[in-house]
């Protein structure tokens, strides 16, 4: 199974300790790119991005200018940020999961950390313990991801006119309700349990599932793929030819990053060439490259022409949702709606 990739943020890292931990960040991925069966329980692959969109953080106490109760603050300039002033971090107010390094500064400037899991750089086994308790967490993540990329592999043996109960051992995991396009799962159920479940072809109207299944659309889903699938397979005709944007994306605002609302606007206001984005947005290219993919796969842009209004149907729903969230918060037992109900699980480490 190709494996998700999932996203790190750090915070108060200097240089040096940034280079120790992206040395051990691809060991880990060098081994579970090479555990074929599995067999060391490496499940994901890890990438550092901005920590405003990452799906789990470390912070280094070390890089901390000053602390108080659970509020940390740190200089701007080593997190590329364009204003001036200290970046401050409520602690408990974190969505994401996250574990404190170095964590005897962030005493004696006076924050309050005791109920915070901390990990060691310096200890061999300290960096992979912390990732497994990520991956533990952000389960319905990799576990959509893992759905996600069935779909993609079975796309041609699926009736549209049909829904689909996903069960392993009589015990249900997924519906696959295909003419609604929308996807119910289990939230406890895990990738490996998706990857063995046996796909059975019910009529249109047994598209239901417990209420406190996850929802999302086929949409969200074939979104959250592109962004964490480890290889971009964009149509060659992307690279040379102009492409138009021919309708928002048809997922929930949560979804996306301030990123994505400046590359719609730019690809809104006409054709444009994915060599030109990099340049004309100061982002990333590969983060470019991945956007652009996740916009084709859910048929957001074309290379065919423009149409009157792209942003006209569908439009992007429940506009008062702040991007960035963790995974849990996004997606909610009802559809278009955050998961309030979801308990934020522990870290294990404390």
């Amino acid at each position: 199974m190709r494996l998700p990739q999932i996203y790190l943020g750090l915070l108060g890292f200097s240089a040096a300790k940034e280079a120790l931990l992206r040395k051990a960040l691809a060991e880990h991925n060098k081994l579970a790119l090479e555990d074929k069966h599995n067999t060391l329980g490496l499940q994901t692959l890890w990438a550092i991005v901005n920590f405003r969109e990452a799906d789990a953080l470390l912070i280094c106490g070390e890089g901390a200018i000053s602390g108080s109760g659970s509020v940390l603050r740190f200089h701007s300039d080593s997190l590329s940020l364009d204003n001036e002033a200290p970046l401050a971090v409520m602690l408990d107010q974190v969505t994401q999961p996250f574990a404190i390094s170095d964590p005897k500064r962030l005493i004696e400037l006076g924050a309050d950390i005791k109920v915070y899991p901390v990990f060691n750089l310096s200890v061999g086994t300290s960096l992979p313990l912390t990732l497994r308790q990520f991956e533990s967490i952000l389960r319905p993540l990799r576990s959509l991801y893992a759905l996600a990329l069935a779909l993609t592999l079975r796309r041609q043996k699926l009736d549209t006119q049909f829904t689909y109960h996903l069960e392993l051992r009589g015990r249900l995991d997924a519906v696959i309700d295909l003419p609604q396009r929308r996807i119910m799962i289990r939230p406890a159920a895990r990738p490996t349990d998706l990857a063995e479940v046996e796909w059975q072809k019910r009529p249109r109207n047994a598209n239901f599932a417990p209420p406190h299944f996850l929802q999302c659309s086929l949409a969200e889903i074939t979104w959250l793929f592109a962004m964490h699938c480890p290889r971009i397979e964009l149509p060659p005709r992307y690279y040379t030819k102009p492409f138009w944007l021919r309708r928002a994306p048809d997922v929930r605002s949560s979804l996306l990053y301030a990123r994505h609302a400046v590359l719609l606007d730019r690809i809104c206001n006409g054709p444009v060439m994915l060599d030109e984005l990099p340049v004309d947005l100061a982002i990333d290219g590969h983060l470019i490259e991945r956007d652009i993919y996740a916009l084709f796969l859910i048929r957001s842009i074309s290379t065919s022409g423009p149409v009157d209004d792209p942003l006209a149907a569908p439009s992007i729903p429940n506009e008062d949702y702040e991007g960035g969230k963790w995974m849990l918060d996004r997606m909610g037992q009802n559809l278009n709606t955050v998961a309030d109900k979801l308990q934020r699980l522990d870290l294990g480490m404390r």
